[in-house]
This record gives structure tokens, C-alpha cells and sequence, in this order.
């Protein structure tokens, strides 16, 4: 009987205990404690927080998988796994919790929004691979002395004989072609990894920004004047398509990885660059893994091409160990834009140990991060990483490079990218622009912010009055602090920058009547006399106490002969070609010069062509005719619409502008408007999928036409012995799709497509044979034991 007391007396005491122990456990060890649930059955993805206890757990995982995001404040990951790799996982020591709501999201078919005609599918913010082409070639058409569309190589597909038609990997160059070099390069590069959808409309926005505001804005002018920005929209255009249609796809599309038709064929684009390809456990050698590093260093020709152009842009500056500095005074910026997680990084991303010029890279990279709010640190801050695109950078160059991490999902809601992602990157992509000129020194000196002019268009010989704030506080300083200093001097320069060594610098001075603060206003009294009629640039910058000069920013003064208004519209003129039956923009820049008003109005002939002018970035609707007082301007985009048009060439005058000198005549902007067609004389169906068939698994078609330049847009339907699907357009060709058959057997597919040219439709079919695939059998072994 004692024995028993004893016995519960043991076991009440160890109750307690227990019951006291659990209580007291942090959340993570919480999640530990509990029990985690059996494997999930089926084929399907499920999307877990995987609990880890160590960073060697998650070193263990991101040596073959990329998490969505990582939680360190509660030791948690995000990532969505088969039910193989979620035991894999627990084998590995993770804690897991399904979470259904990502689950269910994951899983969701795209479907569109409601009114969508263009964009991926669901999320109508972000322009498919062929709608970010054209507008860079709308660009290049549009603003010819600005911008330049190179092809600087192949993607997988593209270099296979026989294959899937692929795509060139383009780069957009932006800079004026009138001023003279060398001028220091921003290069950037998005959508590495396919799935991240706001990356690539981001770099498409800021090329968009930047020629739309050249002429208009002071800053954007001298940046494309003195600068140039070299924009790699799309990366991995085939994985890139994959995405599209729903697929987390990572990796490009390489079928020698994996499995031909595997969802996890390809090699991971940013871990096959070849510094430090391999090296450090930051990437995979098996070829399905996610973050698979091919089988050498700069295995894939995406990589090839990247790095070719990158050597070919930027000079070598630094040598290949870890230990020797790039000068101070290297040019450029290269630039990795990737999504999610928030983060600002800089190399290195395989060693924790700091590259030599981490100073510099840290004050640049806590400047970014002020404008987007993101988390400044170390790319092994978040965990190793080998053969990525700015450790080569920087490592093989030493070129300033840098990875944003935008946003919180991949495919992220098109109201947070308008709303938040967009806006703040814009002004970090602007002040790398800017940088580039000295990235590991201008940005630890001020920043000029407001310049401003008390009065912008004067009669030569008046003075006018220039003011702007020096800032040298706009750091992040989420991972440590950056340091600060009082503001030391400020300068203007007029026309010439100070940059160049015949300049002439006018000293400004403290709007308080002292230097003694981090945050100055500082003001000058600028003589125009001598100043010819027209524009003028003037030039802000400071230096702070510690010596270091900043960025420098910009005011356009106008010089005017005398009261009558003064017309300015760019460009002079407007010629454009257009198939039938579309439609599309350009933009007119109309400003007044002047010291009076200016009147304008519209005149367009409504059965040549329809006009659609509205005010950017005002929405209100525009009245004719309309004034523009002294000095203002407005920014017109005029839509051309060709619908019922027959091929020719159509003038018409578009914009009338009176002035009201009486000895100046009115003055017109003429548009040429040029209709072209080409009739599609047939269409080809093929199966990008290899033999053999298997029902109820994708199968890849394409359809092409012939000839390869026929009018754009065409309708087309398809049949896949299912019922006619509804007719839709597409805007390119080759058009890509998949689908899956519910039963074996033989299936024919047809086609038809017709286009604008009013011609008959076209067909062609397709007749596929499909097996069931031969069933996976498991066998058990027994397990013996020896004593």
C-alpha cells in the first residue's frame, strides 16, 4: 500500500511538472511540444510553416529549396511542399502546420476580372512576356533618340533544334544617343525567377516613367542625358509563361533536368552564375530540387547571355578573391529585383564574412531601403546562397550590386503593387539612377530634395530666387545605424554639372544662416544676365560635414525674348502604323514658353482616325480649347484607332496652337498614320510535349502562323474533340497552351485562326494518341536486426 502512495505521489508531482513546463515554453517550443501531423495524401501541393530550432535547420532546407518567406522572430518558414518533401521535413527535425488559407490560395485557378482584355490572367497590373516586349518596342518606336531594344542572347528553348519556338532575351537601354560618353550604367534585371510577378512590371513602369518624363522633369532629363539605364525586363521569358498560367514556376525550362515534363525540370538561373558557383552549400545538385545549380557554372544560356552583357558594360575593376576593394570611385550599379520578403541585400551571399567594400554597399543599400521601407542586410543575412547574380557582379567586377526583395507574395494582389510597390521602389530605381555615378561614395552625402526657382521663366538679366533642402539623414536603419553629419556646404551650377571638370560651382547658403544640422534649407540668388533664350538646367548639390559630396538634384529656368507665348511640343510630329482594327497611343508635350497665355485646341478628321486626348496624371475631362498660362504645360496622350480601315496611309492635323502674337501664325502638329495588313495563309498545330501521351497529365501545344508576320492581333478557337471553345484574341504568336484529357485513346485537336485582314479562317488539326501511364508499384523490404 505504501508503495502505491508512492507511486502517485511520483505521478502527481511529475504532472505538475510537466503541466508547469509547458505553460512556461516559448511559442516555438510551443509548436515543438506538439505533435505534427501525418504526411497529407494525393499529388496535390499544401503550403506549411515548417518550426525549425536552429539555423542549421534552415541551412539544411534552403540547400535544396527556396522558402517563401522566413519568419526569425518566431522561427518559423513558409513553403509549399509535396507530401514526399513534407516528410522530408519532418525526417529533418521541422515541426509542421498546414496553412489552408495559402493552401486554398495556391491552388486556385487564375480566372480574369472582371472587364479584363489584357495581362496575366487574374491579375490584369502585370503584362504577360509578349505585352512587356511590345511596350518595349512601343518605346523604341515612340522615343528613338531615348531608348534601345537589344538581343543579347537565346533562352533554353530558343536554342533547341526542333523545339518550342522560345524567346531572345532583350534589354532596353534608355539614354539620350545625342550626348556624348562614357556615362555610368544602372543595369537591372527581373523576373530570374518566373513566378515573382511584380518584378518585371516594376522595371517595365520605371522605363515607362523615365522617357514619359524626359523633357518634362529636370532630374529624369540629366539622368538620360548623362546616364544610362540598362533594363533586362524578363530574365527567364520561358519559365516566365509557365507562370503565367498559375505555376509557381521557379527555374527555367531546360528538359535535360528532372524530367522532360516535370514541374520541376529546369536549373535555377540564380544559383548558375560562376562566382562561387557551388561553393558553400547555397545551392542544389539534384536536378529537381528548386534551387538545382545546373550541372557547371553558367550551365544555361540565359546565364551566358547575362553575364557576356554585364562584362561587356561594366569595367573590371576589382580582382576575383575576397579581400581586394574596388575603388572608390568605380561607376555603375547592377541591380537583381526579385520577389518576396522586403528585403534590401548586398553581397556576400555564401561566406558571413564582409566584402571589402561592405561599407560603401552598406550605405547604399540603407539608402534604398529608406525609399521602400525594407529591411537593409547582408544577402547571407537571410540564408547561403551560391552562384547568384550580384555576388557575380560584384565579385567578378566589383560593380555596386544589389537584390530587392519586393512585397509579401509572389503573385502579389495588383492593389498592393499600385498602391505601395510601385511608388516606393519607383524613387529607390530613380536614386540608383542617380548614384551610379559614384555608388560606394555619393550616398553617404546629402540628398537635395525640392529644388526649386521662385519664378521659372524670366526675361534674361532678372534674378530669381533658388532654393532646396539638403537631407543627410534618409537611412533605414532597421539592422544597425547608419551615421549622420551636419550639413558643410551646398553648391548650384547652371548648364554645366559638376561632374564635369570645366564647370563653374556657386556657392549657396544655410536658408538659417548656419551649417550646423543634418537637415538644411539652403538658398542663392541666381543672375540670369547671359543666359540665352530657351532652357536651362540648374544644378544642386551639398556636402556634409565629414566631406563626402551627394547626389546631385535639378530645376529647369526658362529664358524668354519677350510677352508672347512661346510654343514648345515634342515631338514635332507624330507618325504611326497600325494594323486594322486596333488601337494605340502616343504622347504629345505641349508647353508655353511664354509670358502670356497660350491657347490650343484639337482638330482631327473623324473618318480618318479617332481622338482620345486625356490629362496625365489629372483625370478630370479635358474642355476645348484649352489655356495654359505662362510657363505651364500639359501632357496629351492622343489615341489613334484604325478600326474599318482599309491598308494606306492617312495625314491628319491633330493639334491647333494659336498664340496671341499677332505676327505669329497658328501652329499645327500633323500626324501620319500608316495601315498595314497581312493575312494569315495558315495556321500550324504542334505538341511541344514529347511522345508518349498520357492521360489526365499536361500536355504543351503551340500555334503558329503563317506567314510569321501576319497581322496582329488574330481570333482563333480550339477544339480538343471536346466542343469548340469560345473564339479569343491573342496579341502573339506562338500562341502556348496545355491541357489535359480525361481518357486514352485517340484525340484530335483542331485549330482555327483568322485575323484582321478579313480573310477565310484557317485550321489544322492534330491527332494524338494517349496511354495510361504504367502504375508506380512500392516495395517493402523486411528489416532484420542483428543482435
Amino acid at each position: 500500500m505504501q508503495k502505491h502512495r508512492k507511486f502517485w505521489k511520483y505521478f502527481v508531482y511529475t504532472g505538475l511538472f510537466l503541466s508547469v513546463w509547458f505553460s512556461s515554453l516559448s511559442p516555438v517550443a510551443a509548436r515543438l511540444a506538439r505533435s505534427t501531423p501525418p504526411p497529407p495524401e494525393g499529388d496535390a501541393l499544401w503550403v506549411v510553416r515548417a518550426t525549425y530550432t536552429g539555423e542549421k535547420m534552415v541551412r539544411e532546407l534552403t540547400s535544396w529549396r527556396e522558402p517563401w518567406e522566413i519568419n526569425r522572430d518566431e522561427n518559423y518558414l513558409v513553403l509549399d511542399v509535396t507530401s514526399d518533401e513534407y516528410a522530408r521535413l519532418v525526417a529533418l527535425g521541422f515541426q509542421l502546420e498546414i496553412d489552408s488559407d495559402l493552401t486554398e490560395r495556391l491552388r486556385q485557378p487564375h480566372v480574369p476580372v472582371a472587364g479584363q482584355t489584357g495581362g496575366i490572367t487574374g491579375y490584369p497590373c502585370y503584362r504577360t512576356v509578349e505585352e512587356t516586349f511590345a511596350t518595349a518596342e512601343g518605346i523604341v518606336t515612340q522615343y528613338p533618340d531615348l531608348a534601345t531594344w537589344i538581343d543579347i542572347g537565346d533562352s533554353w528553348e530558343k536554342t533547341v533544334p526542333d523545339g518550342l519556338p522560345g524567346y531572345d532575351l532583350w534589354v532596353l537601354r534608355l539614354t539620350n544617343a545625342n550626348t556624348a560618353g562614357p556615362k555610368p550604367k544602372l543595369f537591372i534585371m527581373a523576373s530570374v525567377h518566373a513566378r515573382e510577378y511584380t518584378t518585371a512590371e516594376l522595371s517595365t513602369r520605371f522605363a515607362e516613367y523615365l522617357v514619359q518624363n524626359y523633357n518634362v522633369d529636370a532630374d529624369v532629363t540629366w539622368l538620360l542625358d548623362a546616364h544610362e539605364i540598362h533594363l533586362l525586363l524578363i530574365a527567364n521569358p520561358d519559365g516566365r509563361k509557365h507562370a503565367e498560367a498559375g505555376l509557381y514556376w521557379r527555374k527555367n525550362t531546360n528538359e535535360n533536368y528532372c524530367a522532360p515534363t516535370s514541374n520541376s525540370r529546369g536549373a535555377d538561373l540564380n544559383r548558375n552564375f560562376a562566382f562561387q558557383w557551388g561553393c558553400c552549400g547555397g545551392s542544389s545538385s539534384s536536378e529537381c530540387d528548386e534551387v538545382y545549380r545546373g550541372p557547371a557554372a553558367a550551365s544555361e544560356p540565359e546565364t551566358q547571355a547575362i553575364q557576356t552583357y554585364v562584362s561587356s558594360q561594366f569595367s573590371d575593376l576589382r580582382a576575383d578573391d575576397f579581400t581586394s576593394m574596388a575603388p572608390l570611385t568605380t561607376t555603375g550599379i547592377f541591380l537583381d529585383i526579385h520577389s518576396y520578403s522586403e528585403l534590401v541585400l548586398w553581397p556576400w551571399g555564401f561566406t558571413y564574412n564582409s566584402a571589402p567594400n561592405a561599407t560603401g554597399l552598406q550605405t547604399l543599400g540603407r539608402k534604398f531601403a529608406y525609399f521602400n521601407g525594407y529591411s537593409p542586410e547582408q544577402a547571407i543575412g537571410l540564408y547561403p546562397t551560391d552562384g547568384t547574380t550580384d555576388d557575380f557582379a560584384y565579385g567578378t567586377l566589383g560593380v555596386a550590386a544589389y537584390t530587392f526583395e519586393l512585397g509579401t507574395a509572389f503573385f502579389q494582389s495588383c492593389a498592393t503593387f499600385e498602391n505601395t510597390i510601385y511608388p516606393d521602389n519607383l524613387y529607390a530605381l530613380l536614386y540608383a539612377a542617380k548614384a551610379a555615378r559614384a555608388p560606394y561614395m555619393l550616398p553617404a552625402g546629402p540628398e537635395p530634395l525640392n529644388v526649386a526657382l521662385s519664378d521659372t521663366g524670366v526675361l534674361s538679366g532678372t534674378q530669381v530666387y533658388l532654393t532646396a533642402t539638403l537631407d543627410d539623414t534618409r537611412f533605414n536603419h532597421k539592422n544597425g545605424t547608419e551615421p549622420t553629419q551636419n550639413i558643410g556646404a551646398a553648391e548650384y551650377y547652371v548648364d554645366v554639372p559638376p561632374w564635369d571638370t570645366t564647370a563653374t560651382g556657386y556657392m549657396m547658403g544655410a536658408g538659417d544662416g548656419a551649417f550646423d544640422s543634418p537637415s538644411e534649407t539652403v538658398t542663392a540668388t541666381v543672375d540670369t544676365s547671359g543666359l540665352g533664350t530657351g532652357r536651362h538646367t540648374l544644378y544642386v548639390r551639398g556636402r556634409d560635414a565629414n566631406g563626402n559630396w551627394g547626389v546631385v538634384g535639378a530645376a529647369f529656368l526658362y529664358i524668354v525674348e519677350n510677352q508672347y507665348p512661346d510654343i514648345d511640343v515634342i515631338p514635332a510630329a507624330l507618325e504611326v502604323t497600325l494594323f486594322p482594327d486596333s488601337y494605340l497611343t502616343r504622347t504629345l508635350t505641349i508647353h508655353n514658353l511664354g509670358r502670356s497665355d497660350l491657347t490650343w485646341t484639337l482638330a482631327t478628321s473623324p473618318a480618318i482616325s479617332a481622338l482620345r486626348p486625356w490629362l496625365t496624371p489629372i483625370t478630370n475631362t479635358l474642355v476645348l480649347p484649352d489655356t495654359l498660362v505662362p510657363l505651364a504645360q500639359r501632357i496629351l496622350e492622343v489615341g489613334f484607332d484604325s478600326t474599318g480601315l482599309p491598308a494606306g496611309t492617312y495625314t491628319t492635323t491633330h493639334l491647333l496652337i494659336t498664340s496671341n502674337d499677332p505676327d505669329e501664325p497658328a501652329t499645327t502638329i500633323s500626324a501620319s498614320l500608316a495601315v498595314d495588313t497581312k493575312p494569315i495563309t495558315a495556321v500550324i498545330l504542334a505538341a511541344s510535349t514529347l511522345a508518349p501521351f498520357y492521360h489526365e497529365t499536361p500536355i504543351n501545344f503551340s500555334l503558329s502562323l503563317m506567314p510569321p508576320d501576319a497581322t496582329l492581333p488574330f481570333t482563333y478557337t480550339l477544339d480538343y474533340g471536346e466542343g469548340p471553345l469560345s473564339p479569343a484574341l491573342s496579341t502573339f504568336t506562338p500562341l502556348l497552351f496545355t491541357h489535359s484529357f480525361d481518357l486514352t485513346g485517340t484525340h484530335t485537336i483542331t485549330a482555327t485562326a483568322w485575323n484582321c485582314a478579313r480573310v477565310p479562317p484557317v485550321t489544322d488539326t492534330l491527332t494524338l494518341t494517349l496511354v495510361e501511364r504504367a502504375p508506380i508499384y512500392e516495395m517493402y523490404l523486411p528489416l532484420v536486426l542483428r543482435q
